[in-house]
């Protein structure tokens, strides 16, 4: 059984957790409305970016449901809906990064998207296929795996020596274009910083979530709130020149 400290804290990354899927899909109805209008590649592959993160946040919720409220007898269902979480949060990450270098390079962002998601592929294996998962009394899945005798098993060393890097690509990639076009258009110029500081707190957001430290999850995953608000500004509400 959880103690009254550890309920709080789930309590409070269920309410994070439920807005950010609720502002996910909001993103995603208006992306969609707005795709039927400009019919751009980028709000094409952020609607994919956004329901794919809504779906995320969905089964991480269930994840965390089996993992850390219903108890020990339903961990085996834990794992595999956080397998599958692993898999659409892959995803996600490919698709924000697609959606950067659709804005900033267009005519290479198919190839460069590949690259993305071949790079995300590997993590996202180490994952499925880590034979020495366990769970926490908090809830968090852990990995023991370490044939190697590293000081952090092979498992989460892969994920962060991965997903870093491609998570920060694209928030580099708008603050690049940032000032690129800063003489050019003032809206362009701030919509690419908002739009890099939103995907900037969603990136902290998940790197946190990789690390599993219930107190510090808690904090970051206010983050998705924060970076979907300033993406939602960024993509909707900024008035153009």
């Amino acid at each position: 059984m959880l103690s009254p400290n550890e309920l709080i804290l789930d309590f409070i990354s269920l309410i994070f957790i439920l807005t950010s899927i609720i502002l996910a899909i909001i993103i995603g109805i208006k992306s969609y409305k707005l795709y039927k209008k400009n019919k751009l590649n980028a709000t094409k592959i952020f609607i994919w970016t956004s329901f794919s993160l809504a779906v995320a946040m969905i089964l991480l919720t269930i994840e965390q449901l089996f993992l850390a409220v219903l108890g020990e007898e339903f961990n085996q269902l834990g794992l595999l809906f956080g397998g599958i979480a692993t898999v659409v949060s892959g995803i996600v990450v490919v698709c924000i990064d697609a959606f950067s270098f659709n804005m900033v390079f267009t005519n290479k962002y198919k190839v460069l998207s590949i690259i993305s998601a071949v790079f995300m592929s590997i993590p996202v294996g180490f994952h499925l296929f880590d034979q020495e998962k366990s769970v926490s009394p908090a809830g968090e899945i852990i990995f023991e795996w370490n044939p190697l005798g590293m000081p952090i098993p092979i498992t989460p060393f892969v994920m962060y020596i991965v997903i870093i890097p491609l998570l920060l690509i694209p928030v580099l990639v708008f603050f690049y274009y940032a000032i690129k076009i800063r003489d050019q258009s003032i809206y362009k110029r701030n919509r690419s910083i908002v739009l890099g500081l939103g995907i900037l707190f969603i990136s902290l957001a998940y790197i946190f979530e990789l690390v599993g430290l219930p107190v510090i999850v808690v904090f970051f995953r206010s983050f998705f709130v924060i970076g979907g608000t300033l993406i939602y500004y960024a993509m909707f509400k900024m008035k153009r020149e």
